[in-house]
């Protein structure tokens, strides 16, 4: 009985720790597929949203291009701009250009799903909003790095997601957070 049991620990625990190896080895390699497959869908998703992001910049300059280069826009922006020469802020919250504009951008704030809008004139003060409560007021984008320079240089410029200067509300009028 002992040499059965002597020749069982001598067969058995090889065999165990062979297994043993044998396991970890195929854990590692599955793992390290896994590891590879999954790196390969990420990098496929990277570039499509990379892809993405593109395209829509590119959409999204063309519009503000065609929207910015209208007859209509021009010249209430230069309506706007030589009243705020002239006038307060308050006239220039009322005036019949301001209501136009933002009755003739109305769709398509609403249907690019925009949150608003600014016409911005010199030193950097909204001349139009999509709100009374910053017209008049320095823009928010005058303290992101060179972006308002960059847009009185003639360039057309994306800004990244910022915090609106004034509560948004829902369509029910709840503030957004």
């Amino acid at each position: 009985s002992t040499l059965l049991l002597s020749w069982i620990n001598q067969l058995v625990i090889p065999i165990i720790f062979a297994l043993s190896i044998a396991s970890c080895y195929l854990q590692d390699q599955i793992e390290r597929r896994y590891r590879e497959e999954i790196g390969k869908s990420l990098d496929t998703v990277l570039d499509a949203t990379a892809q993405s992001l593109m395209t829509w910049n590119t959409e999204e300059r063309s519009a503000t291009l065609t929207w910015a280069n209208t007859v209509q826009l021009r010249s209430i922006a230069k309506k706007l701009s030589d009243q705020y020469a002239d006038k307060d802020t308050f006239d220039l919250v009322h005036d019949g250009a301001q209501k136009t504009l933002r009755k003739w951008l109305l769709p398509v704030v609403q249907g690019k799903g925009y949150r608003g809008y600014f016409i911005i004139g010199a030193g950097n003060i909204n001349l139009a909003s999509s709100r009374d409560e910053n017209v008049g007021e320095v823009n928010l984008l005058a303290g992101k790095n060179d972006f308002l320079k960059r847009l009185w240089q003639g360039e057309t410029v994306l800004s990244t997601p910022i915090k609106s200067d004034v509560v948004l509300k829902d369509a029910l009028g709840t503030p957004l957070r």
